[in-house]
């Protein structure tokens, strides 16, 4: 248990074992399992959270939220189970899933006549998940769902302080995603940098 802690903490650290770290690895593992289990079973759901303009007052886009519908512990936010899926190395098959659904969703928005023009799905993407393979995954999920390629934006805002990471990888990401045809996208493929122009806003803080 203390060799997991202090792997969990990062390279070059220790942990000495106690109770605590006895529980939390336990409860940790215990995540793990089940999500992995979830998501093989299709437990994982999407909310949407809409993104306004509020100089026009008009809905502009939704944020794609996962969720967990556990089948013994109800429905999980993120705060539950995200950090473990990153430490056990599943944010990339997590990540995979919400983007599939994603443009899944957008598709079904498109053929809905009271979806709003130019309304875009936003995804949010942890900096685990900026492989090599990460874009050729992206274009994957929009050709499969026949979503255009401007209708899916993907927020880096929470990562960026991991992209430096690996520059190749970083920098292919943000020329792609600005619109300049990075290496590792199709210079007909584009998608949308969140930009200081949409704000956040907590659905908590709206009631």
């Amino acid at each position: 248990a203390a060799a997991y802690e202090a792997k969990r903490r990062g390279r070059n650290r220790y942990a000495i074992f106690d109770e605590a770290i006895r529980q939390r690895v336990v409860h940790e593992l215990t995540v793990e399992q089940e999500l992995r289990t979830g998501i093989a079973l299709g437990e994982l759901r999407l909310h949407f959270q809409p993104t306004v303009d509020m100089t026009a007052g008009t809905v502009t886009g939704v944020e794609a939220l996962v969720r967990w519908e556990h089948p013994e512990r109800g429905l999980l936010g993120p705060k539950d189970f995200l950090g473990v899926a990153e430490h056990s190395g599943m944010m990339g098959d997590l990540g995979r899933w919400v983007r599939a659904a994603a443009c899944g969703a957008m598709a079904r928005m498109l053929h809905d006549e009271r979806t709003p023009d130019g309304l875009v799905m936003w995804v949010n993407v942890a900096a685990t998940e900026l492989t090599t393979t990460f874009c050729d995954d992206l274009v994957s999920a929009l050709a499969l769902a026949d979503v255009p390629a401007d209708r899916l934006g993907v927020d880096i805002d929470s990562v960026r302080r991991g992209i430096g990471s690996d520059p190749h990888i970083g920098h292919a990401f943000i020329y792609a995603g600005a619109g300049y045809g990075g290496s590792c996208f199709p210079k007909d493929v584009k998608a949308l940098i969140h930009t200081a122009k949409t704000i956040d806003v907590d659905p908590l803080v709206l009631r």
